[in-house]
């Protein structure tokens, strides 16, 4: 190049989930109302993570220290995903400490910062992963219902001190797939070991598994296009009813009692909302008391129906009737309200076994 490249030049390849002018961003995505127009922030709507809008490419690193190699324009190209702070962000995405005449120069630095935050933020290595190799996320924030789904990939531990704050924004990256491993042990679903320049995928697991590729089996590094065989193995392991298994996705949030896992009546649950509570399962025991006071006097107007006596005012009777037309009306609506909240747990059900096919 004739003049030192300028910050937009060496952030080369818009990534897959990330802003391009001429498409609109996928569903579950917008546009941070508080984002300039010069740099449109990303924001997951169900996460509220922060998401740089250009992926930092790490290609032309490997390039140099490598040399660029036969059929580059065909090799094959993986997204990662880093995960971090408020403060991590604005560092990870500050303008170059200096003019870079070169692409990699720039994608050096972007290396050492997250390296950094690494640090910066304790974010632990897998177990047994190759030296200086970074223990990235490999899921975009669509794949996570909450952030302290995402704190637990990122930091493979289910810690309740793993404030939401820490996961809050993302940066994604671009590296050679023949530079990436997977990894086994709990939480490691979704981990995405990327090696540094200088040593590939197969010289890697020769040198952590041995010639005969063996290795024990606490902790398993494996090739990254072999990820899908430890997928297997953790579906194996997630066995929980279906029930259990939808609460934890809160596609059943007010129809399932988290604490005793009863199914909510939906005339509770709209009782829960216009009375500010929370629909615990006190609040179930008080609704339902009154609903058996209620049924116990609609019981007693029906079997003192025949026993009426010609001496009660036409006034009298005609109390009585409504009386009872509204407890039945009541008794009609509970019903319907129980066909309604089986067919949404049998819709929920059959949501999650489409994701568990797919």
């Amino acid at each position: 190049r004739d003049k030192p490249l300028q910050r937009g030049d060496a952030r080369i390849n818009v990534g897959d989930i990330m802003m391009d002018g001429n498409r609109p961003l996928p569903e579950g995505y917008e546009i941070a109302t508080w984002s300039s127009p010069l740099i449109p922030l990303i924001r997951h709507k169900s996460t509220g993570i922060v998401i740089w809008p250009v992926r930092f490419d790490l290609l032309p690193l490997y390039d140099y220290i490598e040399g660029v190699r036969p059929n580059q324009d065909i090799r094959g190209m993986t997204t990662v995903f880093h995960y971090t702070s408020a403060g991590g962000f604005s560092r990870l995405v500050a303008p170059p400490q200096e003019f870079y005449q070169e692409q990699w120069e720039f994608a050096e630095e972007i290396w050492d910062r997250l390296e950094d935050d690494f640090e910066r933020h304790g974010i632990p290595d897998v177990s047994g992963a190759p030296e200086y190799s970074l223990s990235l996320v490999a899921a975009e924030p669509m794949s996570f219902t909450k952030r302290e789904a995402v704190a637990q990939a990122v930091f493979r531990a289910d810690d309740e001190n793993l404030g939401p704050g820490r996961v809050g924004h993302c940066v994604a990256l671009r590296v050679p797939t023949d530079h990436c491993l997977a990894a086994s042990g709990e939480f490691c679903e979704n981990t995405a070991i990327v090696l540094a320049p200088g040593k590939d995928d197969q010289a890697a697991l020769e040198e952590l598994n041995g010639p005969d590729g063996r290795r024990g089996r606490k902790q398993q590094v494996i090739a990254w296009g072999q990820r899908a065989v430890l997928k297997v193995k953790a579906g194996k392991k997630n066995d929980a009813p279906i029930v259990d298994r939808v609460r934890d996705l809160d596609l059943l949030e007010g129809l399932i009692d988290r604490e005793t896992r009863t199914v909510i009546p939906p005339a509770i649950a709209e009782k829960a909302r216009k009375t500010t509570r929370h629909c615990t399962a006190a609040f179930m025991a008080e609704v339902l008391a009154e609903e058996a006071r209620r049924s116990s006097l609609a019981s007693r107007l029906s079997g003192s129906k025949g026993s009426r006596t010609s001496s009660k005012t036409r006034h009298e009777q005609h109390e009585h009737d409504e009386e009872e037309d509204a407890l039945r009306l009541q008794i009609e609506k509970l019903e319907q309200d129980k066909a309604l909240l089986e067919k949404k747990i049998r819709h929920a059900a059959k949501h999650q076994k489409m994701a568990d096919a797919g």
